[in-house]
């Protein structure tokens, strides 16, 4: 089912989409012919780039942007398993998300005020997108990533401990907000040695003493049964609520 693009040499890229319209040492270009099929509004200027490193695919670009999912089941031949928006950045004169697609696959959208080809679809590899995806829901928070560096370091108190051993409760969470629940409940992964690949996660806890980072966030994921206790577990569903 579906096929393999990414990782793959010069000619498997060829077979699915064309030969290239312009032969360049890291950067192809070939024809849109097929995503105009796809996609029936894609422009007529529009772009569609691979990017090779060692004469493996590794990055694919497609200006204007698209819907990450269709884009994915467009390259891949199956549908996105998932769909996760994983980091929003707000920056000058446009607008940046990174959405975890599922399979390994990493989606990069830019959208800016200039229109056209400067707003664009990329897609990578990250071996952290894949199966189970719960730790990377776990972590993921929709914010404005510009703020991360003062996020983190408004962040006062990061351990806590007691969220092993009894149940959270309403009363708990009276004058938190939003930061200090969202660190309450990754600290949980924390304490556990998780190598945090959200930003926020990753700039609160490595300045944290007591912090040893273990496992990433694929391997956490499936040791997460066992890692956990049940009221570990109870707690991380209610501060997620």
């Amino acid at each position: 089912m579906g096929r393999y693009v990414l990782n793959q040499s010069f000619g498997t890229i060829e077979g699915y989409f064309g030969k290239p319209l312009v032969d360049r040492e890291v950067i192809v270009n070939y024809p849109i012919k097929g995503l105009q099929k796809f996609f029936p509004d894609f422009p007529a200027d529009g772009e569609f780039r691979i990017a090779f490193v060692n004469g493996k695919a590794q990055r694919i670009e497609v200006a204007p942007e698209l819907p990450p999912k269709l884009l994915f089941e467009y390259i891949f031949g199956y549908p996105a398993p998932v769909e996760i928006i994983f980091v929003e950045w707000i920056i000058t004169g446009g607008h940046q998300t990174t959405i975890c697609l599922g399979d390994g696959i990493r989606a990069e959208i830019m959208l800016t005020g200039a229109g056209g080809v400067a707003n664009y679809t990329n897609l990578y590899y990250d071996e952290e997108f894949v199966r189970p995806y719960d730790v990377l829901r776990g972590q993921t928070i929709v914010y404005n990533s510009q703020w991360t560096d003062y996020l983190a370091a408004s962040v006062k108190e990061a351990e806590y401990p007691w969220l092993s051993q009894r149940q959270v409760t309403e009363k708990d969470l009276i004058d938190t907000d939003w930061v200090k629940r969202y660190v309450m409940k990754t600290s949980i992964y924390a304490r556990k040695g998780l190598i945090f690949c959200h930003p926020l996660a990753k700039a609160i806890f490595t300045k944290q003493q007591w912090y040893r980072p273990i496992y990433r966030t694929h391997e956490f994921g499936a040791r997460l049964n066992n890692l956990l206790n049940a009221v570990e577990k109870y707690n991380f569903n209610f501060l997620s609520r």
